[in-house]
This record gives C-alpha cells, sequence and structure tokens, in this order.
C-alpha cells in the first residue's frame, strides 16, 4: 500500500546492517530513528522528496531501485542530522538539499541540464525546450543525490542498455566559482561560444537560458573520468577559451607543397555546438579540398602548455577526394598492425603534430570517448543498435588507432596514458619527430617550420 515508505524501509535495514558488519558507532543511538511505520503523512513526505531528487515526474509506475538510490542518500544523512524523528530528519535534508542549489545558482542549472539530457524524452536537440511528460518506464529514473557539499548524478545500470556516466560535483560551492569564471571568461572572450554577445539571442533568452545552452554545449565533449570531475573540467575549458595562441593563426598561409598541390593553413573558429571554439584546418588549393579538421583547445597551466585533442572531423563541405585518397594510401607505411584507422585523419594528424612541435607543444591530451556526446548523436539521428555500433567503430575506435599507429612509425611519439585507464589519452613527443618516411617527414615538416616560424624562426632538417 505504502509503496515508497517500503522503499525506505529498506534503504534503512540495509543502512542498519552496513553499520553493524563495519563496527560503525552508534552516535546519537541514531538506530532508534530508522524504526517506524508505513503511513499516509510519511508516504506523502517522500513523495515530496522523489519529485524533488528524480530527473523528471514520479507517476509511481518504475520499480523501487531508482527510487532507493535517492532514498540511500538521506539514510547516509542521518548520523549527521541534529533531529531525531523520521519526518524531521526528512525535512531536514530537503531543506540542505533545496539550500544547496540555491546558494550555487550556476551548480543549480548545470544539474537541471544533465536532467535534461538525461531523461527519456531527450531527443539530442541542443536548447532549452524538450518534453517533460512523464515516461512510464523504469528503466530511466535520473537520481540527484546529495551528501554534505557532494552531488551526484545518475541512472541505474541496466542489462542490456548502453550505461549513462555517473556525474559528480565533489564541493557544489567551488564548483560554483568554477563555473563563474567559465561563464565570465566566455563573455569575455570573441569566441563563437560567446552566445551573450550573438545577435538577437539576448532579446530572445534570459542569461539563465543562454549559461544553460553553454553548459549542454560544452559538456557533450566530457569523458567518463572528466564527468566525475565537473569542476576540473570546466577549468580545463575556461583555460582553452581564454587561450591567445589559437586565435593568433587565423591568417591563412601557405605552409608548402604536397598532394601534387599547394597546402594551406589556418586556424578557424566553430560555434558551441562543436567541440571547441578553434580548430586547425588544412586547405588544398587545387583540389579545392579541406583535409579532415583537428579540432582542439590548448590549455596554459603553470607555464606549461598543452594541446587538447577532442575530435577530428572530415569536411562535410569539400567531402572525398578520391585523388587524394589515393595518393595517401600509396604513401602511409603499410604494417601488420593498426590497420583499422581512418588514412586522411591520420595526415592530418601528422600536419597537426607538425604544427604543435613546431610552437614548442610536446604534451598532448587526446579525448578517447564522450559518453554524453555519444547519447546525443544517437538520440538525435535515432540509430538502430548496429548503427550505434558502427558509429562507435568509425568515430572512436578508428581515431584512438591513428594515434597508435603514429606512435608505431615514429620512436619520438610516446603513449604515457592508455585510453580505457580512467583518463584521457596522454601523448608525449620529443621536440621534433622523424618517421623514417619520406612522406610523413615531408608533411611533418610542413606543420613544423609553419609553427616554428610563429616563434621565432624557420628550422630546415
Amino acid at each position: 500500500m505504502y509503496k515508497l515508505c517500503n522503499i525506505f524501509k529498506n534503504s534503512c535495514e540495509d543502512r542498519k546492517k552496513l553499520c553493524i558488519n563495519e563496527n560503525i558507532p552508534e552516535s546519537v543511538n541514531w538506530y532508534k530513528v530508522l524504526d517506524f511505520e508505513p503511513s499516509a503523512q510519511l508516504e506523502q513526505k517522500l513523495q515530496d522528496l522523489v519529485n524533488l531528487m528524480v530527473g523528471f515526474s514520479f507517476t509511481g509506475t518504475y520499480d523501487g531501485s531508482g527510487i532507493k538510490v535517492c532514498f540511500d542518500n538521506v539514510v547516509r544523512n542521518i548520523p549527521n542530522s541534529s533531529y531525531h524523528n523520521i519526518y524531521d530528519i526528512i525535512a531536514d535534508y530537503i531543506a540542505h538539499y533545496n539550500k544547496l542549489f540555491e546558494d550555487n545558482h550556476l551548480v543549480d542549472l548545470f544539474v537541471r541540464v544533465i536532467k535534461k539530457i538525461y531523461s527519456p524524452n531527450y531527443n539530442g536537440k541542443p536548447g532549452i525546450e524538450y518534453d517533460r511528460t512523464p515516461v512510464d518506464k523504469d528503466e530511466d529514473v535520473t537520481y540527484i543525490g546529495v551528501y554534505g557539499k557532494t552531488i551526484t548524478i545518475g541512472q541505474l545500470t541496466r542489462l542490456n542498455k548502453e550505461a549513462v556516466p555517473l556525474i559528480q560535483i565533489h564541493d557544489a560551492y567551488a564548483c560554483e566559482q568554477v563555473l563563474k569564471d567559465f561563464i565570465q571568461t566566455i563573455k569575455d572572450g570573441k569566441t563563437a561560444y560567446n552566445l551573450y554577445a550573438l545577435p538577437g539571442m539576448a532579446s530572445v533568452y534570459d542569461e539563465d537560458d543562454l549559461a544553460s545552452m553553454i553548459f549542454e554545449g560544452v559538456i557533450l565533449n566530457a569523458s567518463e573520468y572528466e564527468l566525475s570531475h565537473v569542476d576540473d573540467y570546466f577549468r580545463k575549458y575556461t583555460f582553452i577559451i581564454d587561450d591567445k595562441i589559437m586565435p593568433s593563426l587565423t591568417q591563412t598561409t601557405k605552409i608548402g607543397d604536397a598532394f601534387d598541390d599547394e597546402v594551406y593553413f589556418k586556424v578557424k573558429g566553430s560555434n558551441i555546438e562543436f567541440e571547441t571554439p578553434w580548430f586547425f584546418a588544412f586547405m588544398l588549393k587545387n583540389h579545392e579540398f579541406m583535409l579532415p579538421s583537428v579540432r582542439l583547445g590548448l590549455t596554459t597551466v603553470e607555464g606549461k602548455t598543452s594541446a587538447n585533442i577532442v575530435a577530428i572531423q572530415s569536411s562535410s563541405v569539400t567531402n572525398h577526394n578520391p585523388e587524394v585518397s589515393r595518393i595517401i594510401k600509396d604513401n602511409i607505411p603499410k604494417n601488420s598492425t593498426f590497420r583499422h584507422y581512418n588514412p586522411e585523419h591520420f595526415i592530418s594528424l601528422v600536419l597537426a603534430f607538425g604544427v604543435l612541435n613546431g610552437l614548442g607543444i610536446t604534451n598532448i591530451n587526446v579525448q578517447d570517448f564522450m559518453p554524453i556526446r555519444y547519447r546525443k548523436t544517437v538520440m538525435d539521428k535515432h540509430f538502430n543498435e548496429e548503427e550505434a555500433n558502427n558509429y562507435i567503430q568509425r568515430v572512436y575506435d578508428q581515431n584512438i588507432a591513428c594515434y597508435f599507429k603514429m606512435a608505431l612509425l615514429s620512436d619520438d611519439v610516446m603513449i604515457q596514458n592508455f585510453p580505457g585507464s580512467g583518463d584521457n589519452i596522454i601523448i608525449e613527443t620529443n621536440d621534433t619527430i622523424e618517421f623514417n618516411n619520406e612522406f610523413l617527414d615531408h608533411l611533418y615538416l610542413l606543420g613544423y617550420n609553419y609553427g616554428k616560424s610563429k616563434r621565432i624562426t624557420t628550422l630546415e632538417r
């Protein structure tokens, strides 16, 4: 009869068993608080709690697992409460929960964005509007847990269903300051990420709407590790947006000849729907063809500049050029390993590493997998399971293979942190790279000499 009361009672019993097994002292004799009888009054209190903590309206049709996660957080907080009856404890938790978000407005906006993205109604379209109609599905309950100053957002892991990553804010007050710095850096900058400066936007949307759109666009690019360290992630993007090197390279420049053509380079800008505010563009004049874009951002911390490569994308404008593809395939060394890669992406990386090394940048951080962007793309394009798997293989597996192939072909490229190890792929290079292959070496030097010229002099090898 009292479904929520029974679920809450299960949380209490589990917590009591855990404390007994781990010999946790009975401070303030809080076990007695767990002894209660289900009632209509308590059911309503718990209903209020659920409506506050789940991602969308509770209809009573879900199984209890997702709701229990919410209640587990309340029970964990009982020893820290100054109250000794269950009604006051729940009210105390709700008051603490509300105050945490009232005190941290941007954190509240960010959590609302995640609730939107994790909703089963989310269609992958950016913006503030989405269908909030309750859905009678037991597999899509999004929970928000608060313990002290820590906020956790997640969904239960289900068999045969793509898991969504757990998102953690370890200190809501510290994260609020990070988000304030992030938004202010965007407002002060001249990137297309600055929605506040776009004509017409401010007249249609208020500041909270624009901040929410920015949070949604940027969080799409986080790895699973970064989602569990939200403040570090937005601090990284603050550095990327504040970077002065990338916007200084926007003049179109001929960097040499290759592919029976003239090769030009420039840094181009991107809007919020793309992974970074700037990207490397390599263009072939006579073929009227652009090699795949290298979407990256630069971060400088304590005097050390690192490149953060988020994606490599083929141009949707110039599409495919069979002649250029043939030249690339004929000249890249063949080997028995890492054959499942994209040759044109690989070539763009060789040129990009040249530019970065020429600028003096030898630390490269590579995004291996972006689970929220994957979720967005799958829902936006309505992929079936086979199409989604092919998308993963094409966008991520082939991309990662490019870096391993580069390390295989040069002793000057060292992979320090591997994909799946909990963080992004971290690559260190020597000051210059030699491939012992005339074609690749030539391309690398085109990028290197350009980058070097932007520092002091041009290196000839």
